[in-house]
């Protein structure tokens, strides 16, 4: 018998599931565009609307950098701002609001969700973790290595959010044990995490919603960014060995005492043998359907929760909303700054500057985006900075544009804690670890000013490469 906290979250679980579904049918069905140009153009209205809209933005963006525990808030009263001012002056109204969100993106981030949330509930992530730590725990350097690239695999298919979640605990752990530092370790892993979610369509936001925007299907991605993402990887990795230091504080007998670690097993082989085929089929659909990423991951999802024989109610109570509401809110926003004609005047100063060049104007979007994301998070970049990418005209051959905006993204996500999501989680993780273990070293915790002494020599590699990368795929495409 369902208690009635339980009962209300399978009511809104449930909701939640069938209004994606229905918007993002309705979407595809009957498209609708957000209003590019509007009669304002060229007027003094129009002038003192993009005033207003850049108002807004800076206020609500500064807030989100120095409140981000209140961003649902924040963000509410910002789209409410600019619904308001665009009601009232004529260049934006609840309709276009509506036609802004993209659903199908959201659709997209809900079901894979809902997938990562199930799979990690089989206890395959701590399994697989934990067998690679016993081959490789007393060779440090070694360790840290396999955990990188371990964390970058899983970013592949599920969110690096929940990579994090997953993995860091037992980080922490082993760090603990072998008297290391854990700082360095956790670093690494959020950047892999970002280098894993630019590698593919499915691991972070920036590549769902290009993906799902532009229709790109899931090989292009793979071909494109996990060969540049790789290199980058490796770049960190010989960073990592030549000038950090992991703190190595243990005797040799420390060294001896074999890793006491969390005793883990599968604890649903149904669930994750049905996930692994649910999955697969899903990459299958994404390679080589034109059927919206957005549907294909709702009905994955859905099959999996229906079929896997895992406690519903468990998996309906650990669904976290706040990033669908804060993505749906970023999207009203924007939606309303790119309804003003504001990202368009930017994009306009961008070409001047880059003296009419489109590929310099190209580079200094990249640039620009990577700088704006160790501030704003990569999520909120990504809706701001993509109108302004689709404005750089006769640069098509291999997607170009959308991936110097991933790369520009992933390099500044690395740059700061706030750059993504799985920064500032993970030193809330880490301090909570640190705070319930009195036995814990306390000598180091991670900070913002710890984690830029490493995060950010490491985005200006990757920018330097990524932007190499960028003017290498540009010259092979008039080469052939």
């Amino acid at each position: 018998m369902m208690n009635v906290a339980t009962k209300k979250q399978s009511v809104s679980f449930y909701f939640v599931f069938s209004v994606l579904c229905v918007w993002c049918i309705y979407t595809v069905t009957t498209p609708t565009f957000l209003l590019k140009t509007n009669p304002l153009n060229g007027t003094l209205k129009n002038i003192v609307a993009q005033v207003i809209c850049l108002k807004i933005l800076i206020v609500t963006f500064a807030t989100l950098y120095y409140r981000p525990t209140k961003r649902l808030f924040v963000l509410s009263l910002g789209s409410l701002a600019i619904l308001a001012v665009g009601t009232y002056v004529g260049f934006y109204n609840l309709s276009y609001a509506l036609q802004s969100i993209d659903i199908s993106t959201l659709s997209l981030l809900f079901g894979m969700g809902l997938i990562s949330t199930i799979l990690a509930a089989t206890n395959c992530f701590k399994v697989v973790t934990n067998r690679l730590i016993e081959m490789f725990g007393k060779y440090h350097f070694a360790l840290f290595v396999i955990l990188v690239l371990l964390t970058y695999f899983f970013s592949l298919f599920i969110n690096n959010l929940t990579t994090m979640l997953l993995i860091l605990p037992v980080t922490l752990t082993l760090a603990d044990t072998l008297k290391l530092k854990a700082t360095p370790f956790i670093i690494g892993q959020i950047i892999a995490s970002n280098l894993g979610g630019a590698s593919s369509m499915l691991g972070d936001f920036p590549n769902m919603l290009i993906a799902s925007k532009m229709h790109i299907p899931f090989h292009l991605f793979i071909k494109h960014m996990m060969p540049i993402c790789l290199i980058n990887l490796g770049v960190m990795l010989l960073y990592f060995y030549r000038k950090v230091d992991f703190g190595d504080s243990a005797t040799t007998e420390d060294k001896l005492v074999q890793l006491t670690l969390p005793n883990a097993s599968i604890t649903n082989s149904k669930a994750l043998n049905l996930s692994i085929l649910v999955l697969i089929t899903m990459i299958g659909f994404f390679m080589f359907s034109r059927i919206s990423p957005g549907i294909v991951a709702l009905v994955g999802a859905g099959i999996l929760l229906a079929f896997s024989s895992i406690d519903k109610e468990e998996i309906i109570a650990r669904v976290n909303y706040t990033d669908l509401g804060f993505f749906l809110l970023l999207f009203v926003l924007i939606g309303g700054v790119e309804s003003s004609g504001l990202l368009e005047t930017v994009s306009d100063g961008v070409l001047y500057v880059s003296g009419g060049n489109e590929f310099v104007r190209l580079l200094i979007l990249m640039w620009g985006a990577s700088f704006v994301t160790m501030f704003f998070n990569a999520g909120p970049t990504t809706i701001l900075f993509l109108p302004m990418f689709l404005g750089v005209s006769g640069l098509q051959p291999h997607n170009l544009i959308f991936w110097a905006l991933s790369l520009g993204i992933c390099a500044g996500s690395s740059g700061s804690l706030n750059g993504a999501t799985a920064g500032p989680v993970s030193l809330t993780l880490m301090e909570k670890f640190y705070r319930n273990d009195s036995k814990t070293d306390k000598r180091e915790h991670l900070t913002y000013a710890s984690y830029s002494i490493i995060g950010f020599p490491i985005m200006y590699l990757h920018l330097l490469i990524s932007t190499l990368y960028v003017l290498i795929l540009y010259w092979m495409s008039f080469k052939y």
